[in-house]
């Protein structure tokens, strides 16, 4: 299986190259599932209010919290815990 990571994506002026606005960020969700998303990869990599910005851009996107609790770790959890 292929995962994605989100966590650099969130800042267009940081990582612009990455940066995903929200409506990518929807259609990234819906092409690859919640299930093969992970959120934290980079981390500590990224100063900690990119990662504030993160978190909250992925609790404004309005995702179910199935899906959302599997982004912020519950994929992880399951699959390597």
């Amino acid at each position: 299986m292929v995962y994605g990571g989100l966590t650099s994506v969130f800042t267009p002026n940081y990582c612009r190259f990455w940066y995903m606005p929200r409506e990518r960020l929807l259609e990234t969700v819906a092409q690859a599932t919640a299930d093969q998303l992970i959120f934290g990869l980079d981390f500590p990599y990224n100063q900690e209010e990119n990662t504030k910005l993160a978190i909250t851009t992925l609790n404004e996107l309005g995702l179910p919290q199935e899906q959302l609790a599997k982004i912020l770790g519950g994929i992880c959890a399951r699959r390597w815990g």
